[in-house]
């Protein structure tokens, strides 16, 4: 679904979006027996109720994105994804996401009518700079870029990971993870130009 968003932020992104249910990616994972070290963890493992709160923009067109744990079973953690539109009050466009761990991986992926589609394997567990790996279904190819310093209005993050993502759609993807704190930075770059959501504030802590 998140696919769908950044469809929805390179076209219009004034065309409200159907509220949908995705899966796990980087923001709150749940534990279990492939639930990688406490040192992955501190990526990915997040409370019911934690909250990011993103500024995103598009060739100008500014939006806020706010990212907020619903809850956890079976070992995935369900996330809300609204889009906001400055002033006005409501989301205008609001899906309900999750994340999860399988076979060593953290994936983003789509959780409609209880029917799972994985999209993305946004980190490898245990992985260091220079690793590689394949999306699932062996589409796309990700990069672990190694350890960074990123400042965003929410402040500065050190021994930040950043994960480069070339998808199936050839869109390009920057994802930049701090300890504690989950995703601070995410770059999207297309034929149509480049979407960017840099955390304003976070609230909550990783498990």
């Amino acid at each position: 679904m998140i696919k769908v968003v950044h469809s929805y932020l390179f076209s219009s992104m004034k065309v409200a979006i159907k509220k949908i249910i995705t899966i796990v990616a980087l923001l709150a994972i749940c534990t279990g027996a492939s639930g990688g070290t406490s040192m992955d963890k501190r990526f990915y493992d997040f409370e019911k109720g934690t909250q990011w709160v993103f500024d995103a923009e598009f060739n100008g067109d500014k939006r806020t994105i706010v990212f907020t744990v619903a809850g956890r079973d079976n070992n995935r953690t369900h996330f809300e994804y609204d889009i906001y539109n400055p002033p006005d009050p409501g989301a205008t466009a609001s899906m309900d996401e999750i994340w999860y761990v399988q076979d060593g991986y953290v994936i983003w992926g789509d959780y409609d009518l209880q029917k799972v589609t994985p999209w993305w394997r946004v980190y490898k567990l245990g992985s260091r700079k220079g690793d590689t790996w394949k999306g699932p279904s062996e589409k796309g190819d990700a990069t672990h870029m190694g350890k960074t310093e990123v400042t965003v209005p929410a402040g500065k993050y050190e021994d930040v990971v950043h994960i480069r993502l070339t998808d199936e759609d050839g869109k390009l993807h920057n994802f930049y993870y701090a300890p504690k704190v989950g995703l601070v930075r995410w770059e999207t770059t297309s034929s149509r130009g480049k979407a960017v959501l840099v955390l304003r504030k976070f609230i909550g802590r990783s498990q």
